[in-house]
């Protein structure tokens, strides 16, 4: 399991609500993360604060440790792994 960086059980509650009408963004096959959807990811990141990733992996220790290279490359936070679908937080959204 990949622990919160930053954020709260109270706060990741509130995360994993507000990310139930979200589609995922980015979909990671079974090659690994590929440098354009880091950017994919950092660009959604920048204009909106949580985003989905579904992950193609056979088992959740393989969808954790994908999660993992995600968080650490973009960076990010991570709120939470449902099924194969990362939820994924940043603070740097633009404030329109």
């Amino acid at each position: 399991m990949i622990a919160a960086m930053t954020l709260d059980a109270k706060q990741r509650r509130s995360l994993v609500s507000r990310s139930h009408p979200l589609k995922p963004i980015v979909y990671v096959g079974r090659h690994g993360v590929q440098p354009a959807q880091i950017e994919a990811i950092r660009e959604h990141l920048r204009k909106h604060d949580l985003c989905k990733v579904k992950i193609d992996a056979e088992t959740g220790e393989e969808a954790d440790a994908i999660a993992r290279s995600i968080v650490e490359a973009v960076p990010c936070d991570f709120v939470a792994r449902r099924g194969h679908v990362a939820i994924l937080h940043s603070d740097a959204a633009d404030a329109d």
